[in-house]
């Protein structure tokens, strides 16, 4: 988990339960988890771009294509803790779901999440299929 540190303002450092991870400060085992505010450089923003602009609703599945975007993202991605964000108790997305055939409004919004994070992963495979093909051609 990254997650603020008293008395700094930038770190890369994780903490993992001890065996969780092989290799803990490499993704995807230091991978981030509800990035609230995120800030690009100019370069990583031209990849960003590309994958913020769907029609995917919840955005599953983003957090662990970000490292995408910059070479060495174990090295370039940290966590700026000068400015954090304390979570305030709101309703969530469960309340927007829709009740039907005996299941929660929850668990409806739980399958989107789940459908959607599946279709972003086949489209980020697709992206990937493609960029390898377009840097392996001779044209």
């Amino acid at each position: 988990m990254t997650r603020k540190k008293d008395g700094v303002e930038v770190h890369k450092e994780a903490e993992e339960k001890d065996g969780w991870c092989s290799n803990p400060p490499v993704p995807p085992c230091a991978a981030f988890v509800e990035i609230m505010a995120p800030v690009f450089s100019r370069d990583a923003w031209r990849c960003v771009w590309h994958m913020i602009q769907n029609d995917l609703v919840h955005g599953w599945g983003l957090d662990f294509a970000l490292r995408k975007c910059v070479e060495h993202a174990h090295d370039e991605i940290g966590v700026v803790d000068t400015q954090w964000i304390i979570h305030k108790s709101i309703p969530s997305l469960n309340n927007q779901g829709k009740a039907e055939n005996g299941r929660t409004p929850g668990e409806g919004v739980r399958e989107r999440c789940h459908n959607e994070w599946k279709m972003f992963k086949e489209r980020m495979a697709n992206a990937e299929a493609a960029q390898a093909q377009g840097h392996n051609s001779t044209n």
